[in-house]
């Protein structure tokens, strides 16, 4: 059972090592896009660091809005069924727009006097990445969850955090390096131009994540002959979609079948 425990951790873990990038990009709110709003034109008693609570609040209000409207309808009307991976995929092209967006405002900013860009103009980049977070990090968690043996589900989860602190490492690092001799518009396309590289990369490891699922799945029911009992892991997520996992859960066996399209 320890080494069937192993080898599934290990079969989840190629898919969270691709997190680190987007959430290099994500912290920057606190730091470059605050540092970008001080050169920016500030209304009547605004504080550059006042925007980073736009994020929290659209966060409240956009999960129950793509929960029970935008998803639904996607799948109903239109037939776009957008499962776990297939979520996380568009979370980081909408990361990595948000940034080109940002790079094309520093530009502006850099073009126009000093103080003369209204900050509110921060405010579609910023909505653009908090769509991008619903998406990857909200479908992250939960993928982590449900796709993790009943005995790694607190290793899995500890796992993810640690690729956000991966994420700031990394930003930190190239921005104390590469970056301090970059234009500040330049190095917010780089960081678009990487996290589109690591969407790319993203597709292929989802797609291979796939492929050795399903074979799996199909090893399990032709030895047991029947597994009809098993909950996959879109199943769960389908039934629960954007809230945190019952605890009654942890006593199903839980695959990640179907988790792409």
């Amino acid at each position: 059972q320890q080494l069937s425990d192993a080898k599934q951790t290990l079969h989840v873990l190629p898919v969270m090592l691709m997190f680190p990038i987007f959430w290099m990009l994500y912290d920057q709110q606190g730091s470059v896009w605050t540092l970008q709003a001080t050169r920016m034109k500030l209304g009547p008693h605004v504080k550059p660091e006042q925007l980073n609570v736009v994020n929290p609040l659209e966060i409240m209000l956009f999960i129950p809005l793509f929960d029970r409207i935008i998803y639904p309808i996607l799948e109903h009307r239109f037939g776009i069924k957008l499962l776990p991976l297939r979520r996380m995929s568009w979370g980081m092209i909408l990361g990595s727009i948000a940034f080109f967006v940002s790079g094309f405002l520093e530009t502006t900013i850099e073009t126009n006097e000093e103080n003369s860009v209204s900050v509110f103009w921060q405010l579609p980049q910023i909505t653009i990445l908090t769509v991008g977070e619903i998406f990857l990090s909200v479908t992250g968690m939960e993928f982590s969850y449900s796709t993790s043996p009943d005995r790694m589900k607190a290793l899995l989860m500890s796992l993810y955090l640690l690729m956000t602190s991966i994420g700031n490492f990394l930003g930190g690092t190239l921005y104390a390096s590469v970056f301090s001799n970059l234009n500040r518009a330049t190095v917010m396309h780089v960081c678009a131009g990487l996290l589109l590289i690591n969407t790319a990369l993203f597709g292929c490891v989802a797609k291979a994540f796939a492929r050795r699922d399903e074979a799996k799945r199909a090893a399990a029911t032709a030895a047991a002959g029947d597994d009809s009992g098993c909950v996959t892991g879109v199943e769960l997520l389908e039934k629960q979609p954007h809230q945190t996992i019952k605890s009654n859960v942890e006593n199903s066996r839980v695959t990640g079948e179907g988790l792409m399209t």
